[in-house]
């Protein structure tokens, strides 16, 4: 007699994939984002490593040098000059390799201040609704009904004539000097530009921020943690809060997009970054009134600033394509 052995086959079990795992894994799908990505990664390498690359020093000044083409070399010393020089002799590529790094982390600063002053003020207005969310919504639409360029341009005129009339604590300062490499002096002047964008800027965010918490709140899982006796501080920090962040980070890379053109925008009109600390915005200001004569100079700064706020712009929408379970990538959102 014989025995016959009949193999069960074990169910098997795959490994539960978290959330951010995924968002990673199709974020690394799409193609064009991640290429974005690398391209910021390299231009912001770039601008650290640039006391050690730059060909000039940052302000040396040449009126023997005013404005050499793009490849062109110095009459007296024969030096290569390979974006061309400004009106004072500056070498344009140095200053370019300088302001990349002040512009993209003006942008960055600013944007994380707005993300966590707006994100704060809209998760209490959320959550607690009541009085707390009557006086944050009409503030925000008390802010919102002046206009914003105006008052940003009143506002930056104003800290950049009078430095003294806002204290700014000297770790701020440190930090942005720390961030941008820039003198002590220059770093407290960037730091009342962050300040005046980042105090007229958050208000967008807290209105995203609100709409999340309150659709968030009525979630089962909420009743049941306040049934279950959790403190308000533990629902915010370990639902409302995680459950909330998808749509602010896409808000938040979108943020640093709209500084990086807003900055350079006021700089270029005169409110914002001064000479001579480079930003592609005052470069640019300074390429616009001598275009007529030399019409190469506006594209020095003017392409990597597009190149820039693309490749910002392309990284969000990766990270929105990645958040959201309905986009496929694969298809041509992988391929850009």
């Amino acid at each position: 007699m014989t025995t016959q052995v009949i193999a069960v086959e074990q169910p098997v079990e795959r490994p539960v994939e978290s959330q951010w795992s995924i968002v990673r894994r199709r974020f690394l799908r799409h193609r064009m984002a991640v290429s974005s990505l690398i391209l910021l990664v390299v231009l912001f390498g770039a601008s650290l490593l640039a006391p050690w690359i730059a060909p000039f020093p940052r302000d040396a000044i040449d009126l023997n040098a005013q404005f050499l083409a793009p490849m062109s070399r110095n009459p007296a010393t024969g030096a290569l000059h390979i974006l061309g020089t400004d009106h004072i002799g500056r070498d344009l590529f140095t200053r370019v390799l300088y302001s990349a790094r002040i512009s993209l982390m003006l942008a960055v600063l600013v944007a994380t201040l707005t993300s966590v002053i707006g994100a704060i003020m809209g998760l209490l207005a959320g959550y607690y609704l009541g009085w707390v969310d009557t006086l944050i919504t009409r503030s925000l639409e008390f802010i919102s009904t002046f206009p914003f360029l105006t008052i940003l341009l009143i506002l930056t005129s104003l800290l950049l004539q009078s430095p003294d009339l806002i204290p700014i604590p000297g770790a701020f300062i440190a930090l942005i000097q720390y961030g941008t490499g820039v003198p002590g002096d220059e770093a407290a002047s960037l730091a009342l530009i962050v300040l005046a964008l980042a105090v007229l800027s958050w208000t967008g965010t807290a209105r995203l921020m609100r709409g999340m918490v309150l659709s968030v709140r009525e979630q089962p899982f909420i009743e049941s943690a306040r049934a279950l006796g959790a403190s308000n501080r533990r629902i915010i920090m370990r639902h409302v809060l995680p459950n909330s962040l998808p749509p602010l980070i896409v808000d938040y890379t979108l943020a640093i997009n709209g500084v990086l053109v807003l900055e350079s925008a006021l700089s270029f009109l005169g409110y914002g970054v001064q000479d001579p600390t480079p930003t592609w915005g005052n470069i640019l200001a300074i390429a616009e009134s001598n275009m007529l004569n030399h019409p190469w100079m506006p594209l020095v700064p003017g392409i990597p600033l597009v190149i820039a706020a693309l490749a910002v712009n392309f990284v969000g929408d990766g990270i929105r394509d990645a958040f959201d379970p309905r986009s496929v990538l694969g298809g041509a959102g992988a391929t850009g």
